[in-house]
């Protein structure tokens, strides 16, 4: 997906905020969930045990956690969310395809190749000749 295709974030955020200070799932320490260039939530564990040994334990959260995440940041922050602005503003409204799409039309034999025949699920061994 193309930065023009994808969906504006309601909550963005700088690269490297820091949005909660929470605990390490793996030694317990304090961690700082801090937001990545592309808007997700994520931590690195740098705390140290008895012995001297750095956890280094990291978690990271896909879009919808991160979304979330960067939602409750704004709330207890007091910020207003962005407003959700198109991609593009000045395209024209979508319309119904055409009759003429190659949406729509059905696939025909060409002198160069030959038509393209739907496999089911699964049947990889036919790419092999087996």
């Amino acid at each position: 997906m193309s930065d023009k295709q994808r969906r504006p974030r309601p909550f963005p955020l700088p690269q490297g905020t820091v949005v909660r200070i929470d605990k390490c799932a793996c030694c317990g320490g304090r961690v700082q969930v801090k937001i990545n260039v592309s808007g997700k939530a994520y931590y690195n564990c740098g705390n140290f045990d008895a012995q001297g040994q750095s956890c280094g334990f990291g978690v990271r959260w896909g879009a919808v956690k991160s979304e979330a995440i960067r939602a409750d940041y704004h709330r207890r922050e007091g910020i207003a969310p962005a407003p959700m602005v198109a991609a593009n503003t000045n395209a024209a409204p979508s319309a119904a395809p055409r009759s003429d799409t190659p949406v729509n039309k059905p696939e025909t034999a060409n002198d160069d190749r030959a038509p393209v025949t739907k496999r089911k699920a699964g049947d990889t061994l036919n790419d092999y000749g087996y």
